[in-house]
């Protein structure tokens, strides 16, 4: 039986186009909701890459720029990603998606969403009670994809790439292993020392490909990347607001503002020179994750900045906290509670 949707018809002393305004995004919501629920298996790489190519690819002016699967991934240099996700019965999978509301504009914002469909931790497994949300761990790639529609459908002047990275970290004969070194894309070197912190190199190798190697028609200015990335950032934030890294002091504010007004609140963070140092590999230039773990949301946005263009306007939202909380709230049953989606379309819609 599916999922019941409630839209609200118009009144007396409302206005029409709010009200529109509103149900659209209500539909966006709710359908986060639904995908984040899904179990894994359900929700796995294929069938989400799926259920984007049914309900978001080709409407509202939205086009798919890019679906790489499997060993292709590698072949395009995305080993990090691939990496992550080859050890799982359903192929990893990354997918580019163009939204172009202002033509004459030249630039673009790229969203990022790290969509880890089911995180059992990889070789480096999650104990007992760490594991049973772990199919919400891809709440940025449904937020992402989910705020695109919003911005499509409500036809805002704005030009957007979205990418979301499709994979299941599991345990197999291929998984990738502690004390593997892999070559990222924009070239450097990571040892795994923690298979369990997987998000990040998805993360990594989307990063660098909106930037140097998507085939997209506006050239992408600013980045925002959305991760349920470190059980840190719930540890120093808690679940009702998200921890938020950036390098632009406008793009920061912005973000802010919109999580303020629609009541999904941003935290700001720091990325220290102490956290760079910690993410500096022996063997290689980078190591994915440290022994220490104070500072460790910190220390993730830091590895993440290794793969941001000097030049690049960039914001990380960890989400960790707010995204993978199923308690019942006012706002939202007991479930996945779709955190970004509104955030997301504020932000543009008071671009």
């Amino acid at each position: 039986e599916s999922p019941a949707t409630l839209y609200l018809q118009p009144s007396d002393g409302v206005d029409a186009k709010a009200n529109q305004v509103g149900n659209i995004i209500a539909k966006c919501v709710t359908d986060a909701r639904n995908l984040g629920n899904l179990r894994h298996d359900e929700g796995n790489p294929h069938s989400i890459a799926d259920w984007i190519e049914a309900n978001v690819v080709g409407k509202h002016g939205i086009h798919k720029k890019h679906l790489i699967v499997g060993d292709a991934l590698t072949k395009a240099g995305i080993n990090m990603l691939h990496a992550v996700g080859k050890g799982a019965t359903h192929a990893p999978r990354m997918m580019v998606l163009e939204y172009l509301g202002a033509p004459e504009a030249k630039d673009s914002i790229a969203l990022v969403g790290k969509g880890v469909t089911f995180d059992c931790g990889g070789l480096n497994v999650k104990p007992f009670g760490s594991m049973e949300m772990m199919h919400l761990d891809k709440m940025g790639a449904v937020a992402v994809i989910n705020a695109l529609r919003g911005v499509a459908e409500l036809g805002l002047p704005v030009n957007i790439v979205a990418t979301v990275g499709l994979v299941e970290n599991a345990i197999g004969p291929t998984s990738y292993h502690p004390s593997t070194i892999l070559r990222s894309l924009n070239g450097k070197t990571v040892e795994v020392t923690n298979t369990d912190a997987e998000g990040r190199l998805v993360l990594a190798d989307m990063l660098t490909f909106v930037q140097q190697s998507a085939n997209v028609t506006k050239k992408v200015t600013s980045i925002i990347d959305l991760a349920t990335l470190t059980g840190a950032i719930v540890a120093a934030l808690g679940d009702s607001r998200a921890g938020i890294f950036a390098n632009n002091s406008m793009l920061l504010k912005g973000l802010m503002n919109a999580g303020s007004r629609v009541d999904e609140p941003l935290w700001p963070m720091p990325i220290g020179q102490e956290h760079r140092e910690q993410m500096k590999g022996k063997l290689s230039d980078l190591t994915n994750c440290r022994t220490k773990r104070e500072g460790g949301a910190c220390t993730a946005a830091a590895f993440l900045q290794e793969f941001v263009g000097k030049d690049m306007k960039w914001a990380h939202l960890d989400i960790a906290g707010p995204a993978m909380e199923e308690t019942e709230k006012a706002v939202s049953l007991t479930g996945a509670p779709g955190f970004g989606v509104q955030l997301l379309i504020d932000y543009f819609r008071n671009l």
